[in-house]
């Protein structure tokens, strides 16, 4: 039944996204592509089919990756803008992959 749900619900979002990005241009259609309805369905999920600690272990790991993500957009916005998208693509996938590995180090609960 959640895999319906989520499945669902990221039809949807493409569908408001495209929308929106042929009303109001491509900031607008990212903006409701980064929404997090899909990781709260993710996490919805998971509490019900693992129990709600395995739920919040996945949310504290989600969480602690933010920093490489937001990264990973800047860079590769910028790279793309400045350098074309294969070198674009490149760096941002570069800063994502390294910064995590970063993260990783740092130790929970902090």
């Amino acid at each position: 039944m959640m895999m319906w749900i989520a499945a669902s619900i990221a039809a949807l979002m493409m569908l408001a996204a495209t929308a929106a990005e042929r009303r109001l241009g491509p900031t607008a259609g990212g903006w409701i592509t980064a929404l997090p309805t899909a990781f709260a369905v993710t996490l919805a999920a998971t509490g019900v089919e693992s129990g709600w600690k395995t739920t919040a272990a996945l949310a504290e790991s989600s969480a602690i990756h933010v920093t490489a993500q937001v990264a990973f957009g800047i860079v590769t916005g910028l790279a793309v803008i400045k350098l074309g998208p294969w070198i674009g693509a490149v760096a941002g996938v570069a800063t994502y992959v390294s910064l995590s590995a970063v993260v990783v180090m740092v130790p929970r609960g902090l």
